[in-house]
């Protein structure tokens, strides 16, 4: 677990310090890792990959994920509250029992996602597909 927070701390001074030209191509990539009882709170995890994972009874709360990319992940009972998810890919992925509160998924790309028994509570959906 200390490594995948390093990781989110050096990825989190990189978007800071990068300018936009640079977040397009460097991106913290997270793979193959089963991420369990994970809080992330206040982050800056913009353009983050996230790729083959599985999350169980994850909570992210205000964090920016604009630009993320998430492929293959297995989501369970997991929540975003206040979180910036525009112009994320959530491609090839299963979010079962996952809750969206107060989020932003503006120009979101769901394709061939699943989306079992998962609640969008007061989040501006405008433009995903």
């Amino acid at each position: 677990m200390d490594t995948l927070m390093q990781m989110i701390d050096d990825h989190e001074q990189w978007v800071m310090t990068c300018s936009a030209d640079e977040k397009q191509g460097k991106k913290a990539v997270i793979e193959d890792t089963l991420l369990e009882d994970l809080t992330i709170e206040g982050r800056n995890l913009q353009g983050i990959a996230v790729l083959g994972c599985t999350l169980k009874n994850c909570h992210f709360k205000d964090t920016d994920l604009f630009g993320s990319f998430l492929a293959g992940c297995d989501l369970h009972e997991c929540s975003f509250t206040g979180c910036i998810l525009g112009k994320s890919v959530l491609s090839n992925s299963k979010f079962y029992d996952t809750v969206f509160t107060d989020c932003t998924l503006i120009k979101t790309e769901l394709y061939e996602t699943v989306l079992e028994n998962v609640t969008f509570n007061h989040c501006d959906l405008t433009r995903a597909w």
